[in-house]
């Protein structure tokens, strides 16, 4: 596949996670910009619309003045991490008001809209550090592809959750995928972005048990496969297991329907998997502690055997290898040395004694 698509062995995460990112990105601004028009015109007349829209339009100046000075002066990964979490608390404190006070729909037309602008533009300058000029012509066709599906199937969602929430109910769904966009910029607090927001939902008795349940589910069995591509050292797998755990038990509402998952089978599933992932982080952590077996680092402090006596260059075995070697002393067939430099090709030695 990734010969298919023209993509190189090392850029193959990069350009995964820009092409989710790209997806979530365009998915906010479709839902955003649909939601912020629906709740206007519920309590504006449509004919104030062009007004809201050149309010946005003066305020997008300094906006995005201010975020172009940010980006100068910080690195703009964590300044764009900073925007979506900002965007998402706004979401959330105007959210309980969203959709009937309105002065609190003019401020979430304002910030919806002035958080995708900065949203869609730091996504795209963050996205241009990790690939070079070349390599952005090959891959930025794959990337936009991404925001493509993100804009068709987003906007073949909302006629369904519209049908199965209310207006205001679809804040919550902005700020989820934000807190996506967050899990795949930095995954720990990604992830319990994640599992905190079905959780809010559940609370505020937005998602009725068996969704909220499912949500869960489904999360944790996406952060334990996401677990084995990404190296998050067990942030994703544990979070998947919580995820897991927490939707296999409210599941179902056992007063209501009076079924409920089995407390052992939920248990016993939960102890394999953490210590399968206990294994995959021990053994992870035990390969970085050990010493580099292979290329230049390797060949550093190694010793080896003069084959002949040479003064200034020659030749010695080293781990059963021939190498060219230079020395600043003159050597005898079978003396021991010591690898104290590289260069290119010509390993840079001194006897073993002297450096003894």
């Amino acid at each position: 596949m990734p010969e298919w698509l023209d993509v190189r062995p090392d850029e193959v995460r990069p350009v995964t996670l820009s092409f989710l990112g790209a997806f979530l990105v365009i998915a906010f601004m479709v839902l955003g910009r649909a939601l912020r028009d629906a709740v206007y015109i519920t309590v504006f007349p449509v004919e104030s619309l062009p007004y809201v829209i050149a309010a946005v339009a003066l305020a997008s100046v300094p906006t995005v003045g201010i975020f172009a000075r940010q980006l100068a002066r910080h690195e703009p990964r964590r300044v764009l991490r900073r925007t979506v979490v900002i965007m998402a608390a706004g979401l959330a404190l105007l959210w309980p008001f969203a959709t009937s006070h309105p002065a609190a729909v003019v401020a979430f037309y304002l910030w919806t809209e002035l958080g995708t602008l900065l949203l869609t533009s730091g996504f795209w300058i963050v996205t241009a550090e990790h690939f070079p000029v070349r390599g952005a012509k090959r891959l930025y066709g794959l990337i936009g592809a991404g925001g493509t599906a993100g804009a068709m199937i987003m906007g073949n969602s909302i006629s369904w959750l519209l049908g199965h929430l209310a207006i205001g109910s679809l804040v919550p769904v902005l700020i989820g995928l934000l807190v996506a966009f967050l899990v795949i910029q930095s995954v720990l607090p990604g992830v319990a972005g994640a599992i905190s927001l079905v959780l809010a939902l559940y609370a505020f008795q937005i998602l009725p048990v068996n969704y909220a349940g499912l949500a869960l589910l489904a999360l944790g069995i996406m952060f334990m496969l996401a677990e084995v591509f990404v190296p998050s050292f067990g942030a994703l797998g544990f979070g998947g297991v919580i995820a897991f755990v927490i939707g296999s038990i409210i599941l179902f509402d056992k007063e209501g329907t009076g079924y409920a998952v089995s407390l052992p089978l939920i248990l016993s599933l939960s102890v394999i998997s953490a210590g399968f992932f206990l294994f995959i982080v021990g053994a992870a952590v035990k390969a970085r502690q050990r010493p580099v077996v292979s290329g230049q680092e390797e060949l550093l402090h190694s010793t080896g055997e003069v084959i002949d006596g040479f003064a200034g260059r020659g030749r010695i075995r080293v781990h059963g290898e021939i190498w060219r070697a230079e020395s600043a002393v003159p050597l005898q067939r079978g003396d021991r040395v010591r690898v104290v430099g590289v260069d290119g090709l010509v390993l840079k030695v001194r006897p073993e004694t002297e450096e003894s």
